[in-house]
């Protein structure tokens, strides 16, 4: 199971670790961000909760962090699974460069607490949608790729997060 930084990103200056929160609510809609005029790239489009890993931080750990950061401590969610893996590679406008993120998707259910927006420079507000109806254009780079695999993968996904609903 993948803990830390794996050696593929043993290039800290070009190459970070991020996860991402896929969290749906009780209407089973995918939650998302309008990324904010500050963030460090693809600002304006639309991304699941989640941010950068810290050196030693577990990821489920981090994923919590993120969350909290950005949608308040009073919002509970729980991590079902990780859906996947990935790298994406963006231009970052703060350090004038392409970085090469290795990223980690969780599926995750809304449980209770209301979302904030807690970096108004980074977070323009929130959206739901329904897998299948998304604009794609409107989805950041890595939020396309996970919109690809949780369309792919719907069936199942829906059922799991059914099952942990009805626990």
């Amino acid at each position: 199971m993948l803990l830390f930084f794996p050696e593929e990103c043993s290039d800290r200056e070009n190459c970070f670790v991020a996860v991402e929160g896929l969290i749906f609510d009780s209407n089973y809609n995918w939650i998302l961000h309008r990324r904010g005029p500050k963030c460090r790239d693809e600002q304006y489009k639309l991304e699941g909760i989640g941010g950068r890993v810290q050196i030693g931080e577990l990821f489920v750990f981090a994923l919590l962090r993120e969350i909290a950061e950005e949608v308040g401590k009073t919002v509970k969610v729980k991590i079902i699974q990780i859906l996947e893996v990935r790298r994406d590679t963006v231009f970052d406008a703060r350090l004038n460069k392409t970085i090469s993120w290795l990223i980690i998707s969780y599926i995750c259910v809304h449980l209770e607490g209301s979302f904030e927006i807690c970096e108004p420079e980074k977070n323009l507000g929130f959206e739901r949608i329904k897998i299948g109806e998304a604009n794609v254009e409107e989805l950041s780079s890595s939020s396309k790729a996970a919109y690809v695999k949780l369309t792919e993968n719907w069936d199942e996904i829906y059922a799991r997060i059914k099952e942990e609903r009805e626990k």
